[in-house]
């Protein structure tokens, strides 16, 4: 079984050889590197191919991708990649030297399975440990690592999976279903996996994930004041891509989820729908239907509870356009 490690960088020159020599010195070597730089602005592209024109294993590094961003650019980079699977790579962490070979015995042994991912050990940006794990962040799951465990109804209310620990069949990979609105490559792809029945959760820690201030997603704690701030900023831009993402969701998966799964994600599309229209009405009908909406129990079905709640009042306090008109 061979596998690509599909990497994207964007003014990594800080932590890229550290991840790159500890890929290099995985105890099965990848079939080959396939690297999509975003533009990069300092000595990222120059650091990678002086490290990876001493190594053996084959590699790209492509510098042309036009599309973009988070998603654009792991979208490119798996459609270069040519293993039996893909390893999806951020630029600033550091794989375990038994992390490939972990992953590839999973696979091995179990068919059904479409993509893995593991847990981590979080670092700070000196490589110190933060003396956690990326599951240890998060409320305990009983049962994620059995068979049996429904993966779909689980990632339809949360998201779970962390790109940089997972890998994934290259068959799993459609490029003409890049994801739309607010769903990053990692949940998109663990949302089809499961709604194939083929997620599986690695207790195992095989990754150093680091955290630092230029993260585009990390595990690090924020100040609730702080994170309201950032809520509120991006409240419109939010619901536009939350209602795209599950939709879309819905057209490509809905096959392939039973009845209590298909109705549970339409009253998801529903929600972040009234949401929308809502930004219509004058201040006191957003005000009422951001309450009704929380004593249905919406928030804590679709929008994270009582914290995300609180946001959308004083989002629906906030003055529209046209409540001056």
């Amino acid at each position: 079984m061979t596998y690509s490690v599909g990497m994207c960088t964007y003014n990594g020159a800080k932590y890229v050889a550290e991840q790159l020599n500890s890929i290099l010195a995985q105890t099965v070597l990848p079939d080959e590197i396939v690297i999509s730089d975003d533009g990069s602005t300092d000595d990222t592209v120059a650091i990678m191919g002086s490290i990876l024109s001493k190594s053996t294993v084959p590699y790209h590094i492509y510098t042309d991708n036009a599309d973009h961003g988070v998603v654009g650019n792991f979208w490119y980079v798996f459609s270069k990649c040519s293993g039996d699977l893909i390893f999806s790579c951020d630029q600033d962490d550091v794989w375990l030297p038994n992390k490939a070979e972990t992953i590839l015995r999973i696979f091995g042994e179990n068919e059904k399975a479409q993509l893995v991912f593991s847990d981590a050990v979080l670092i700070d940006k000196d490589s110190n440990s933060l003396q956690m794990t990326l599951f240890g962040t998060r409320p305990k799951v009983p049962g994620m690592t059995s068979p049996s465990f429904d993966w779909l109804s689980f990632l339809l209310h949360t998201f779970w999976v962390t790109g940089a620990t997972m890998a994934f069949r290259s068959n799993l990979f459609a490029v003409e279903e890049k994801p739309v609105g607010y769903l990053l490559h990692d949940a998109f792809l663990a949302l089809k996996a499961a709604s194939l029945r083929g997620v599986m959760a690695c207790e195992d820690a095989l990754t150093l994930y680091r955290q630092h201030d230029n993260n585009v997603v990390g595990a690090q704690k924020t100040s609730k004041i702080k994170k309201c701030c950032q809520t509120l900023r991006r409240t419109h831009q939010t619901r536009i891509g939350q209602q795209t993402a599950w939709q879309q969701i819905k057209t490509l998966f809905g096959t392939q989820m039973n009845d209590a799964q298909n109705a549970f994600l339409s009253a998801k599309i529903e929600f972040w729908s009234q949401q929308l229209l809502t930004e219509q009405k004058n201040v006191l009908c957003r005000v009422k239907t951001t309450r009704t909406l929380y004593k249905q129990g919406a928030y804590n079905n679709f929008y994270g509870g009582k914290f995300y709640y609180f946001c959308d009042l004083l989002y629906a306090l906030k003055p529209q356009r046209r409540d001056t008109k």
